[in-house]
């Protein structure tokens, strides 16, 4: 961890107490994917239901579920390694959601859905806008009233336009399912009083790797079984994750600044790691 680095930290023991705290409030990328599936949860939303009830083929022809969204199983491919992305980031405005569907959702499946696990933020674009239609409400007003108030987040935001002054190149747009802003205290709060069934309806990833032995996914969880759970995010200039360690009852956020060179997809997390051994944390 670069010292010159801001990083903005909380841990909270079972009880809520915070033990450990740097404040912060700080872009959480992927993390955003809890509070939208746990938004979708709170909803009557069938999870069982094609996606075309509320999302026109046109936009996305493929018959998917809502279940599949959430779990990363639908097959839909994703943006984030394609060149055409990064070549698009490079040259300036962010893309429509036309441009975006034409280069994601309108691709052929990966695999016929429901049969593999393959990591998707076109997916939860696809959740975002079903929210959009079942509440009659923009996304912005939906986690306010759904989230950010319910889980008592004071400091979190929706991100618009530029959100970060070293940034100026990579508004909020280019993350296509949305970006939260938020302390790491009220991530952590928020992850810890997650109720237990959000952890149900969740499928094995396939391929194991450092820090995870045996990796599941489900509900915008990613899932240590009997260890972990919580989600982490990666994007540009910021590392973050928030895990909640089971045994212990202890939760943990971290969201650091990073270094261009600084492309460890659980760089945040290793550093949670390392903060929760410290205290004597068993996973």
């Amino acid at each position: 961890m670069n010292p010159n680095h801001q990083t903005a930290l909380c841990v909270l023991d079972k009880q809520g107490d915070i033990l450990r705290y740097a404040p912060g409030t700080l872009p959480i990328y992927s993390i955003t994917k809890t509070l939208i599936a746990s938004a979708i949860l709170t909803t009557e939303v069938d999870l069982d239901t094609s996606i075309h009830t509320w999302i026109d083929p046109g936009l996305c022809p493929h018959s998917v579920t809502v279940s599949q969204l959430l779990n990363h199983t639908s097959g839909l491919s994703d943006y984030g390694a394609l060149p055409a992305y990064q070549d698009a980031i490079d040259a300036g405005n962010p893309w429509s959601d036309a441009e975006f569907a034409r280069h994601t959702l309108q691709q052929p499946l990966l695999f016929e859905p429901g049969t593999h696990f393959a990591y998707s933020n076109p997916g939860y674009f696809l959740l975002k806008s079903i929210l959009e239609a079942v509440t009659d409400r923009a996304f912005t007003e939906i986690m306010q009233t759904l989230i950010f108030e319910p889980f008592e987040m004071m400091s979190a935001r929706v991100a618009r336009g530029q959100f970060a002054a070293d940034l100026a190149w990579y508004p909020a747009e280019w993350v296509w399912h949305g970006l939260v802003l938020s302390d790491p205290a009220d991530v952590a709060r928020f992850m810890a009083r997650l109720p237990h069934r959000y952890r149900s309806n969740n499928v094995q990833v396939e391929h194991a790797f450092s820090p995870w032995r045996n990796p599941h996914y489900g509900n915008g969880l990613m899932i240590e079984p009997d260890s972990h759970y919580g989600h982490n995010g990666n994007g540009p200039g910021y590392s973050a994750s928030c895990m909640h360690f089971i045994q212990s009852g202890i939760t943990g956020c971290v969201v650091q600044q990073t270094s261009g060179d600084e492309r460890d997809p659980d760089l945040a997390l290793t550093t949670l790691l390392a903060i929760v051994a410290d205290l004597g944390v068993a996973l």
